[in-house]
């Protein structure tokens, strides 16, 4: 597998996990609201559930998205590394929430409960942004 195909990969398994933590603690968060008390090992067995229940439909959408966006942060910057950091951090926070602004404005849909509050939008975006720096730090250039 070659360096700029690994970083992606890592990047995208990033940026799912913490996507789908986020969504989860959300949800666990609004049943602590309505009076449900929810232990560490349910949270922890929640999260493990949903990363593997969610990887086909949200997984694979994410990774679409970062193609995509890391295709276009990679034409932009190729003549400018100076961006290289901020234009793969700002491409994945844009790529997950492309997602979910996306379909809310295509079908009047929120893919993942969590989007629903703006809190949750930006932790979802924020999910995308740490992706983006781990493909940034992970294809980088070795320092001549």
């Amino acid at each position: 597998m070659g360096k700029r195909a690994f970083a992606f990969v890592i990047a995208w398994v990033a940026t799912y996990v913490l996507a789908v933590a986020a969504a989860t603690q959300s949800i666990l968060a609004y049943l602590e609201g309505l009076g449900r008390e929810v232990t560490f090992a349910e949270r922890l067995e929640a999260i493990g559930h949903d990363i593997a229940g969610m990887v086909i439909p949200y997984g694979a959408i994410i990774g679409l998205a970062m193609v995509v966006a890391y295709g276009v942060v990679a034409l932009i910057v190729r003549n400018r590394q100076g961006l290289r950091l901020p234009g793969y951090v700002l491409g994945g926070f844009t790529a997950v929430l492309a997602i979910h602004l996306g379909l809310r404005l295509a079908f009047d849909m929120n893919p993942v409960w969590a989007t629903t509050t703006p809190l949750g939008l930006i932790l979802q975006g924020l999910a995308g942004a740490v992706g983006g720096y781990v493909f940034f730090r992970l294809n980088s250039p070795k320092p001549a």
